[in-house]
């Protein structure tokens, strides 16, 4: 497969990540938000390990451009926008500097712990690549080496759960990192090793997947919490099925409409970091609005179609296409106007 056509079905594939994102972000309605939230973020790491995949050098100069590069892609967002989003969402009843120190110390860094995560993530990728790097030069040549070492963690992060102190894995948003890294490694699998590739988009797997995550659903992943062991399979079966479909549908292709949704979604997956951290200036608050019009109104109709999404499936679809696709393209927009802007781009964006 092309570097290009690589390159088109990983942008899809996170502009619908995205999309998914604020799905889940903007509606409470029972099934669609849990589907999501079983494998969202998973979906992005895993993404993020197959870019991670090419060759890396280092020499020091080569050292300090990746990790400048990282830092004000990742952090300097963080350090900027979070204090603006405590700014204009906090309660009016804790002091400015209360509420942003308790965001900055919280697990969740108030709604924007995926920046730091993935900081963090990508730094133990690196120094497990430094370390393989290292064993190559003193003369262990063995293919899958890299891809070993760095799945060495995988077991320390999880058992460090149970030792690291409540407050320190709070601030470290250590749960996440611990979930999520196994993710990374396999996307980083995916991204080297070509023949695996080829077994995650066989149509007969992802196939089969789809309807174990399916029968298992009521059983497993609506019941389970996301960062547990026994979510990993499950994120898996789903994950892998929609890697599998995006990557088929990109490859095939060919009428006006399905280029039209891959031209769309692929630029949404370009500007996904710049919608990840603005859109939860522009999500519609649902819960709010559907106890206000309880309130306010006798209406049977009225009140039939507030209620409509919490019992009917095609109902609940809708809603999640409509605060998806509106507060996506409302959030683009404000992506766009603060590109034109270098300094903004890079205080609030990360751009470089």
């Amino acid at each position: 497969m092309s570097q290009s056509n690589r390159l088109i079905h990983l942008d899809v594939l996170k502009g619908l990540a995205i999309i998914f994102v604020i799905i889940h972000h903007g509606i409470d309605t029972p099934i669609i938000p849990e589907v999501i939230d079983s494998y969202h973020m998973p979906l992005f790491i895993f993404i993020s390990g197959i870019l991670s995949a090419r060759e890396l050098s280092f020499s020091w100069e080569k050292v300090k451009k990746y990790w400048k590069k990282k830092s004000l892609q990742l952090l300097l967002p963080l350090a900027t926008i979070l204090p603006l989003s405590v700014y204009v969402t906090g309660a009016a009843d804790l002091s400015f500097f209360s509420r942003l120190m308790s965001a900055f110390a919280g697990g969740y860094k108030g709604g924007y712990w995926f920046v730091f995560a993935l900081f963090i993530l990508l730094l133990i990728q690196y120094l497990t690549r430094f370390i393989a790097a290292q064993a190559y030069k003193r003369g262990l040549q063995w293919k899958y080496l890299e891809l070993a070492i760095m799945a060495l963690p995988i077991p320390v992060l999880l058992a460090m759960r149970y030792i690291i102190p409540g407050n320190i894995i709070e601030l470290l948003s250590f749960y996440h990192i611990s979930w999520l890294y196994p993710y990374l490694v396999l996307g980083f699998a995916v991204g080297k090793y070509q023949r695996l590739e080829q077994c995650l988009v066989n149509e007969k797997l992802a196939g089969a997947f789809i309807v174990v995550y399916i029968l298992g659903f009521d059983l497993i992943v609506n019941k389970a919490n996301i960062m547990s062991l026994s979510m990993f399979p499950w994120c898996l079966f789903i994950l892998v099925f929609t890697y599998a479909s995006i990557y088929r549908f990109t490859q095939s292709a060919s009428s006006n409409t399905s280029k039209r949704i891959i031209s769309i979604l692929s630029t949404l997956g370009q500007n996904s970091l710049g919608i990840y951290l603005l859109h939860k200036f522009f999500l519609p608050n649902l819960p709010s609005l559907r106890a206000l019009v309880s309130l306010e109104t006798d209406s049977s109709v009225v009140k039939y179609l507030v209620e409509l999404p919490q019992q009917s499936l095609w109902a609940e679809t809708l809603l999640a296409i409509l605060v998806g696709f509106t507060t996506c393209s409302i959030t683009y927009v404000a992506v766009c106007i603060v590109k034109n802007n270098r300094f903004l781009s890079r205080l609030f964006l990360g751009d470089v």
